[in-house]
């Protein structure tokens, strides 16, 4: 193995894309390591000691070499597959994502041919849906102007969309 090739041992205090991978895999096999946010911390350390005494590795709390291939993190990467969530919008989720100052007439209105056209580009990915979503005139708008209401408002919105669609 090429010294580039070697997997480092991730502990707490570790952060980054690595981290975030080893979360959604200990949260894929049963273990509770949210939030995903890829900050190594007391819950990522928790699941991985429980991880470890259910697989029979040495309770260490830190996801060295052979907690990792337990895992699956030196194939190919199952976290970044997509979610699709197209056929399961409705208007209404919709309507919950955003404030009353979006009339549920325009969601109506919009959102078919939305929803169309992000599947029939082969577009159809929980996160992405979602940013499509978020990303109406009046927060482009708002966004260019240098507030950050609509930035607050998106976030939101997505979040909550998160929430509704798991």
């Amino acid at each position: 193995m090429k010294e580039k090739d070697k997997i480092a041992t991730l502990r707490r205090g570790n952060e980054g894309e690595q981290i975030a991978r080893l979360q959604a895999l200990l949260c894929l096999a049963g273990f509770d390591a949210k939030p995903i946010d890829g900050d190594f911390g007391a819950g990522t350390e928790r699941a991985v000691r429980a991880c470890q005494e259910s697989k029979g590795l040495p309770t260490t709390g830190q996801a060295d070499v052979a907690m990792q291939e337990v895992l699956g993190m030196s194939g190919p990467d199952m976290t970044k597959v997509p979610v699709p969530v197209i056929d399961n919008i409705t208007v209404g989720m919709v309507a919950q994502m955003f404030s009353s100052a979006t009339p549920r007439r325009n969601i109506e209105t919009y959102l078919p041919g939305m929803t169309a056209a992000l599947k029939q580009s082969d577009m159809d990915d929980r996160d992405l849906v979602l940013m499509a979503l978020g990303n109406d005139l009046k927060t482009a708008r708002k966004l260019v102007n240098g507030g950050s209401h609509g930035l607050d408002r998106f976030t939101e919105a997505f979040e909550i969309g998160r929430g509704l669609l798991g």
